[in-house]
């Protein structure tokens, strides 16, 4: 997709000139969709090691903790994709 915006940017058309499709909006939100998702898990994560830190008054039980939930993070989003039952974020956007 950013690909395709980029050729149409070197082109340098005359008029105003763009790459759409039906598919293209769906790409769009997925690519808004993971930034955001990216930012909110790190805020997020040090939220919690903060809190953590805060309420234990320990910088190892902290950072177990941190580890804990990483770890409970990354099996909730690799196991779906390894059973291959992931929901596409596609269909959720073809409904708006």
């Amino acid at each position: 997709m950013d690909e395709v915006k980029q050729l149409v940017r070197d082109a340098q058309f005359s008029d105003m000139a763009a790459a759409t499709a039906y598919i293209y909006s769906s790409w769009e939100t997925n690519k808004v969709i993971m930034e955001e998702l990216m930012r909110n898990l790190c805020l997020a994560m040090v939220a919690v090691f903060i809190m953590t830190l805060f309420l234990l008054a320990n910088i190892v039980a902290s950072l177990f903790v941190l580890i804990c939930v990483v770890l409970t993070l990354v099996s909730c989003v690799c196991y779906p994709r390894l059973t291959s039952s992931a929901i596409q974020a596609n269909h959720n956007t073809d409904l708006i």
